[in-house]
């Protein structure tokens, strides 16, 4: 009786190793990378989410504030601006027309617009969910032709699904299982390159 509970414990013991040495790694990796995040200043990217899933504006982010130049179609040629400046810090939007003739008659004109209109959730938005959320990698694929860490977890009861580049830096996140109640990809996406004069509109808001 006696060596048959020995066994059952050290089996215990071993499963417990097991799941030690199994884990640990995982966890200090995914740690490790998102250290890597700490040197970011500003990013850029190519941004891609529901409802227009074929659009891809180019934007800009460094700090509170961000720049969205809006890829030129149907939609966007009716609009009297091309490029969009952003004041998180004080909710402020505002567009200008920064093209030469014939898109913009008057380069550099600019008109406020409402804020809630072109935010979206940047791919630091999806970092700090992961940092409050996320213990561990589960998967890994390939988007933007990079090779992507992805860690799933839940806010609020329900899924989220986050892939990070090498850099630590989110390039795709699918809210929902499978993405159903939203897909936001960030491709091409740059750390560092931004500076505060490229975000700063040329003449103020308003």
């Amino acid at each position: 009786m006696r060596y048959n509970c020995f066994l059952v414990l050290m089996l215990l013991l071993i499963l417990l190793l097991i799941t030690a040495c199994t884990q640990r790694p995982a966890g200090e990796s995914i740690e490790r990378l998102l250290k890597e995040t700490e040197r970011v200043k500003s990013y850029q990217y190519l941004y891609n989410s529901p409802p227009l899933k074929q659009s891809q504006d180019m934007v800009y982010v460094r700090g509170d504030k961000m720049r969205i130049d809006l890829m030129q179609s149907d939609v966007t040629l009716r609009l009297p601006y091309t490029t969009v400046f952003i004041d998180h810090k004080n909710k402020k939007a505002a567009g200008y027309c920064l093209d030469n003739p014939p898109r913009c008659k008057e380069k550099g004109l600019g008109v406020v617009i409402d804020y809630n209109a072109y935010f979206h959730p940047t791919s630091i938005y999806w970092l700090e969910l992961v940092k409050q959320y996320a213990t561990d990698f589960q998967t890994s694929e390939i988007h933007d032709e990079k090779k992507t860490k992805g860690t799933i977890f839940e806010v609020d009861g329900v899924q989220h699904t986050v892939y990070l580049d090498s850099l630590g830096m989110p390039v795709r996140a699918e809210v929902g299982a499978e993405g159903k109640q939203g897909i936001f990809n960030y491709r091409n996406l740059v750390i560092n390159s931004v500076s505060e004069e490229y975000v700063t509109p040329p003449a103020g808001y308003g």
